[in-house]
Order: C-alpha cells, then structure tokens, then sequence
C-alpha cells in the first residue's frame, strides 16, 4: 500500500505509459482492526502489456454463481446474450453472464479470500492464495508460455503456473523464499511425476 504510486511509475517506464490496461483492486477480508487508521484490506494488482496485442483470456475467468444469483440475469439483448439491469446514479447498466453462466469480472475483485488452507500455508509473510494467482495467469498466458516472478517469495506464482502448464522463472534475493519456493515446488512436481 505504500509502495504503489512508486511501483506505477518505474512500470511506466519499463513497459511505457501507454501500455498499462488496467488496475485491479483485490479486496479481502480479514481480522485486526488499527486504533488510528482504516483496515487494509486491499491489494493493487498493476496490468500492463508490452505491446498493443497481449493475451487475455477473458472467457476463461469469471465469477460462479448459484443458480438463484443466475436467475437474476434474466433479460435477454439481441444478441442472445443473458443480463440484468442496474441503475446508478440516475443511469441505467447492463451486467452480462459470460458463455459458461458465469458472472463476468470487474476490475475489483472481492471473491477471492486470503489463504484459508493449511495445506497451502507456507507461512512466509507476503505469501498471496493460489486461487488468486491462477485468475492471473489464466487470464494472460496460454500453456507453455513462460511466466516469470522477480520476487518469487513462497513460490505461489510458479507453483500455480507448473500446475496450469505453463514454464517458468523465479528469482529472489532471499535465500529462505528461494528455499520456500524449491522445496513447494518439489512437491507439485513429485504429486505430477505420480
């Protein structure tokens, strides 16, 4: 949260300005309140490309719903297409279901909650769910294309991106997130080998 506004201008100048696309919001929920300030529970997600065609696979991502909230979307444009009307601030919107009966994805993201498993726990401190790096790398890369992480951390990236086919590379300064990220990889590769 306070390293951001730096974060968005050294990516300007790496990628260009006019190669960010979009800034995702990934709210979560959590414990602990501060005495003095708001509770963080947020993350910025920066989404640049390094040309003006990328890979973004859209219709592989979205949000589940029940039956009951695929019920709501019960209008029908001209296209065949299923949506439901909102109205905000005197205006009137369309919300569509993607081609799977799932709700299409925003920019905020508030589905996906921090780690809850213990079995994906590895009890390093910046450590991110799977869940949320398997929408990233789902969205932006195809099987066998490479994904890279400069701060690789726990390994979740290139553990989600070994299970979703895709190469990879990660580096780290820190010898213990390199030894973290080793040894859960190890593990995923061995569950594959079997």
């Amino acid at each position: 949260w306070h390293k951001g506004s730096y974060l968005k201008l050294i990516m300007d100048e790496i990628f260009g300005e006019n190669n960010f696309r979009n800034e995702i919001i990934w709210a979560y929920q959590g414990s602990g309140q501060s005495e003095d300030q708001l509770k963080r529970k947020h993350d910025n997600i920066l989404f640049y490309a390094k040309s003006k065609t990328n890979t973004f696979n859209w219709e592989d991502i979205g949000i589940e719903l029940s039956d009951r909230q695929k019920n709501k979307f019960s209008e029908v444009d001209e296209k065949g297409k299923r949506y439901k009307t909102y109205y905000h601030s005197g205006k009137e919107y369309r919300q569509y279901l993607d081609e799977k009966g799932r709700q299409k994805l925003t920019d905020v993201w508030t589905d996906i909650y921090i780690i809850q498993s213990w079995n994906e726990k590895t009890d390093y401190p910046t450590q991110k769910p799977e869940e949320l790096l398997e929408r990233i790398i789902t969205a932006s890369s195809n099987k066998g294309d490479i994904v890279l992480d400069c701060f690789c951390g726990s390994g979740t990236t290139l553990a989600v991106a070994q299970k979703l086919g895709r190469k990879w590379i990660g580096c780290d300064i820190n010898l213990g997130a390199i030894q973290t990220t080793t040894k859960r990889l190890n593990q995923i590769v061995e569950e594959q080998i079997k």
